[in-house]
């Protein structure tokens, strides 16, 4: 395996955000495209082994992109939904962030490496990252056509902004209110070790709920679950880099089946 890492000098985020790229060859005409968040955590995964079994299943040439998270308090102000703050002020910077990912990013990978005709673009990440990687591509459909949500933040809310969506949560909202949502493939993964809390008491911990309930809207508006929409709940799965890790090959096998 092949990589590559560099310091990006975003002008959107005023700071050099750490990227990594995965790839099994240099001279590889690639047909997937996948960026993920948190992508300081990657290492963490056995990339190679995912790269070579994409190939060998099913010929798919793929080009891994991570980028690494904001340190401290600065992740939670450039990851959330670009549209509004929640209820603590944070994802100020969040439309931001998917400036860089939108303008600056993609147009250096797509400078910098080599991609076929039809191109399949995805975005991925975990927990928060899971939050702003779905936004991002509900606001971009014409670069992404697929995101993958592992342990979603969709608790994320602003009671003081959204008045009219139970726990005021800020996806289900924008899912809700968009007269003609983005035709998306989505992956959603959540663990049942993935938290403890249970907003409603109805015996359903917070990430399955909160997904279930997204998957609900987005059936609203005509999206089709085990078509449109995967949800895998691992069985024992925890909120760390273990699980995400564990079910990365899932997603991997779900990226490349076009």
């Amino acid at each position: 395996m092949h990589s590559l890492y560099l310091k990006f000098p975003s002008i959107y985020l005023e700071r050099p955000v750490d990227v990594s790229c995965y790839f099994l060859s240099d001279q590889t005409v690639f047909d997937h495209l996948i960026i993920i968040n948190d992508g300081q955590d990657l290492p963490q995964m056995d990339i190679s082994a995912l790269l070579r079994q994409q190939v060998e299943s099913n010929g798919a040439h793929t080009l891994i992109v991570g980028c690494a998270a904001a340190i401290g308090d600065q992740r939670k102000q450039e990851y959330g939904v670009q549209w509004a703050e929640d209820y603590a002020g944070r994802g100020a910077k969040a439309n931001l962030y998917a400036k860089f990912i939108t303008e600056e990013l993609i147009t250096w990978i797509e400078n910098k490496f080599r991609f076929s005709e039809h191109v399949h673009r995805t975005i991925a990440g975990w927990s928060l990252g899971g939050l702003s990687a779905i936004d991002i591509a509900w606001h971009a459909p014409q670069l992404f056509k697929k995101a993958g949500v592992f342990s979603g933040s969709f608790w994320w809310r602003n009671p003081h902004l959204i008045i009219d969506d139970v726990h005021h949560r800020l996806m289900h909202h924008k899912v809700k209110h968009t007269p003609e949502p983005p035709r998306l493939k989505l992956w959603f993964q959540a663990g049942t070790n993935d938290e403890k809390a249970d907003r409603n008491k109805n015996g359903i911990i917070d990430v399955i709920d909160d997904t279930l309930d997204l998957m609900s809207e987005l059936e609203a508006k005509g999206y089709k679950k085990g078509d449109d929409m995967q949800f895998h709940i691992e069985q024992g799965g925890n909120h760390d880099v273990q699980t995400w890790a564990k079910v990365m090959p899932l997603f991997m096998a779900w990226v490349t089946a076009v």
